[in-house]
């Protein structure tokens, strides 16, 4: 019996057109031995040495946001919700700055860099 992840799907259908990862996905899948520069397939999900990369999806913006807000960082500066991201999962170095945007929109920052 398989465990599938709801949404999950979505990394899959979203790596071919990443401007981060689609010429990789493209080189990787397209390879007989499904390896280049420590990428590979499984099961149609590109991971980067043990961690999966996330393409830039709506997926992702969600999985930032769930580090942010809820992870065991929750609500810490930019730097380390994007460390704690990384640690888990492979983001384009730019990608992840695209997180910026969920910490201007996070009313629990805003309150609280208000009260400095």
């Amino acid at each position: 019996m398989r465990t599938q992840v709801l949404g999950f799907e979505q990394l899959r259908e979203g790596y071919s057109d990443c401007p981060d990862f689609g010429k990789i996905f493209a080189q990787v899948h397209d390879s007989t031995i499904l390896k280049s520069r420590d990428y590979y397939l499984n099961d149609g999900y590109l991971f980067h040495g043990k961690r999966l990369c996330i393409p830039q999806t709506s997926l992702r913006d969600f999985l930032l946001w769930e580090t942010h807000a809820y992870g065991l960082s929750g609500h810490f500066n930019i730097n380390k919700t994007i460390q704690e991201m990384e640690h888990r999962f492979f983001l384009a170095v730019h990608e992840a700055r695209c997180g910026e945007n969920h910490f201007f929109q996070c009313s629990t920052c805003r309150r609280a860099k208000m009260t400095k």
